[in-house]
């Protein structure tokens, strides 16, 4: 069975198909109600490349923030 995380991995890797992003990086998956996972969420998007990816998702009903830094 796919837990929720992998759900919300399969959705970011989708949307860095659709935007066509180069240079992928530091991709990111936190449970918004989860504030331990969020601090590292935005520890990791700090660290990244120029370009930035970040939106919130539902999934089964989790709300989840996903994202990823992009560029040069």
């Amino acid at each position: 069975m796919t837990s929720l995380r992998e759900k919300a991995y399969e959705r970011l890797n989708q949307e860095i198909l659709i935007q066509d992003f180069d240079c992928v990086d530091n991709c990111r998956v936190a449970r918004k109600d989860v504030p331990e996972e969020v601090l590292a969420y935005e520890a990791s998007a700090a660290e990244g490349c120029c370009g930035f990816y970040d939106t919130e998702i539902l999934v089964d009903g989790v709300v989840f923030l996903i994202g990823c830094n992009y560029g040069h």
